[in-house]
């Protein structure tokens, strides 16, 4: 049952829609590549600007950083070597990920984290090993991320820094790049969020007997906190919203599955936030500031990208235009507008997705005035046919498809009252 026909039939059984069971679903806009064969959209902005990785026709087995912005995109440059990935834009336009150094080997490939501003890639560099990766950036231009470490030979005091394949979180405050650590002495951490209070969200080993458990963790201050599971052995913090919920995803007490929870730093509660109807497994990616957040859902056969909207969790597929040529498999980013990136399929190729929210009217009411009658009965006949750019100036449009036809007839009909 798709969010649309739950809706409709809500409708049908209490006789009125009113201005508060609104109907939204999206439009959907394919994010271009740099001229390769695929592109995948990571993050985006409150002004809505997307960033991420495609190609290009050159180097299709290349990633590249780009950003995009109403249909332009551009490829955000390296640090020298072949390759780049952007993974978050802030509010400024900054953007962080990280980027192929110029003495980068193939097989021994050698990443920075990097700041790119006004067309300027900066080199952030390492906390003291050999590669880094910025993963998020805060309003104030604060880079969070994780950082390959060092080992000093004991017997060499003063000797040479060899890298070694763990990393720690790390921040980057504007100009100094600190080593934050992990859990309980832990040997790998990573920071994948920070909100502008600079508190940071992420996950770290949890040094247990002889087994290496990850746990969701929160680095507030410098000091690492557990913020425990849902149960099961594992878990993952990916964002953190300014009100203090920090979003992530913990392995149940089976540990057959994953289920989003929201952790809120003020009561110290970690929520486990159920699964969409249908998937029997999901991961949480991202929040934003009313806490509505996305991800990625499981069922048997395939993934599907997901938003929770402060009641329930929907399958994006379900609430895009049919026969659109998309399948969404998964939720990355989204902003305080509720528009949504991600990436899927259209028409067969990868691509990165932007979806907008489109509320059309108050259901059947159309004209919101608490009854639905002959008013909207004529909004009905007057809108009949392909609804104008954008979908949002067609209320009349009662179930969402583009086109005022005979569905939202019989909506009006069977709500009648």
């Amino acid at each position: 049952m798709t969010f649309r026909i739950a809706h409709s039939v809500g409708c049908v059984a209490i006789g009125l829609c009113s201005a508060a069971r609104a109907q939204i679903t999206y439009t959907v806009t394919e994010i271009t590549t740099l001229g390769g064969p695929s592109s995948n959209a990571l993050a985006l902005n409150n002004n809505g600007a997307v960033v991420g990785i495609s190609n290009t026709a050159a180097g299709p087995n290349v990633a590249r950083a780009f950003r995009w912005i109403n249909g332009t995109i551009i490829d955000l440059g390296t640090l020298g070597g072949p390759s780049a990935e952007a993974f978050d834009i802030n509010d400024a336009g900054q953007i962080t990920g990280r980027a192929e150094t110029a003495d980068s080997i193939e097989f021994n490939e050698t990443f920075h984290t990097f700041l790119w501003e006004d067309g300027t890639m900066t080199d952030l560099g390492t906390s003291g090993g050999q590669s880094s990766r910025g993963w998020a950036i805060n309003s104030q231009g604060v880079v969070v991320g994780a950082s390959q470490i060092c080992w000093y030979d004991p017997k060499n005091p003063g000797g040479p820094c060899f890298p070694v394949g763990n990393e720690y979180t790390f921040i980057w405050d504007g100009t100094t790049m600190s080593d934050l650590g992990g859990l309980f002495g832990s040997s790998d951490s990573s920071a994948l969020g920070v909100n502008s209070l600079n508190e940071i969200a992420g996950q770290s080993i949890v040094v247990s007997g002889f087994s290496t458990p990850r746990h969701a963790a929160l680095w507030i201050d410098g000091q690492a906190i557990d913020l425990g599971t849902l149960g099961g052995v594992n878990s993952w913090a990916f964002d953190i919203n300014d009100a203090g919920l920090v979003l992530g995803f913990s392995d149940i007490a089976s540990n057959l599955a994953h289920h989003p929870f929201i952790y809120d730093i003020n009561t110290g509660i970690m929520t486990d936030m159920g699964l969409p109807q249908g998937f029997f497994s999901a991961e949480a990616l991202a929040i934003n500031s009313a806490g509505h957040f996305v991800g990625i859902a499981f069922n048997c056969c395939q993934a599907a990208a997901y938003v929770y909207d402060g009641k329930a969790m929907h399958d994006l597929n379900q609430l895009i235009p049919p026969g659109s040529g998309w399948t969404l498999t998964e939720g990355t980013d989204i902003n305080d507008a509720g528009w949504i990136v991600g990436q899927g399929t259209h028409n067969g190729a990868q691509r990165g997705f932007l979806l907008k929210p489109v509320i059309s009217g108050c259901g059947p009411d159309i004209n919101c005035d608490g009854a639905v009658n002959v008013i909207d009965l004529l909004a009905v006949i007057a809108g009949w046919g392909a609804c104008p750019s954008p979908p949002a100036q067609c209320p009349a449009d009662i179930i969402p498809n583009g086109i005022v036809d005979i569905n939202d007839l019989l909506a009006v009909i069977s709500n009648w009252g």
